[in-house]
């Protein structure tokens, strides 16, 4: 009885075996196909070149002296052993060139607001020097009006809580003008009310600026 037990499940065994062995020839014969089955229509062209990805950017900045005084703003661009360029920062060399514009005019530390010059161009207005807040607001309830203050005064300090506090662009440049012994700051801006405007000149003193 025992044997016939024994007989049977070598049977059994026999038989799974060899349904499994017959399951995985299948198996790796279908995979197989599958692979040798792809022709060229499966292939496709992959595009690895992204230059703007795989381009190294450097910024490089100097403020100082060489034979020359200079301050110099650029990026520098890298594409492996290939390709090298180098190109100006477009804003520093701009916000500089308010800086040495204002050294040629002899007027070192100049800060000229965009459209200033332009506006007094355009509109009639009242010139006033070192008015009081009394004296100011009354002008100004008539019309245009430009003053020459400073920012120390009671009317510069009313008027310096209109400015941005910040001095980003003089932190950003570093430009060699800031550090010259005849560097006086000198701010000339316009503020607007409606169709009004009022232009400010600030001179700040040397120990101040």
């Amino acid at each position: 009885m025992n044997n016939y037990i024994m007989e049977l499940k070598l049977k059994i065994m026999k038989k799974n075996m060899n349904a499994f062995i017959a399951l995985s020839v299948f198996i790796f014969g279908l995979i197989n196909s599958s692979i040798f089955a792809q022709g060229l229509d499966d292939y496709k062209y992959n595009n690895t070149f992204h230059p703007t990805e795989n381009t190294v950017s450097n910024t490089i900045q100097f403020n100082g002296y060489t034979n020359h005084w200079q301050d110099i703003y650029r990026e520098w661009y890298h594409y492996g052993n290939l390709f090298k360029i180098g190109t100006p920062n477009v804003e520093y060399t701009i916000a500089q060139s308010k800086v040495d514009i204002a050294e040629d005019l002899k007027l070192p530390g100049l800060s000229l607001q965009e459209g200033f010059l332009n506006g007094l161009l355009k509109e009639q207005y009242v010139s006033l020097d070192q008015p009081s807040l009394q004296k100011l607001e009354e002008v100004i309830k008539q019309g245009n009006a430009l003053i020459f203050v400073s920012p120390e005064s009671e009317v510069g300090k009313k008027l310096s809580e209109k400015l941005p506090g910040d001095n980003f662009w003089r932190e950003k440049t570093k430009s060699h003008q800031y550090n010259a012994k005849d560097f006086n700051e000198i701010k000339a801006f316009y503020l607007v009310n409606g169709k009004q405007k009022l232009f400010v000149v600030f001179s700040y003193s040397e120990k101040s600026g």
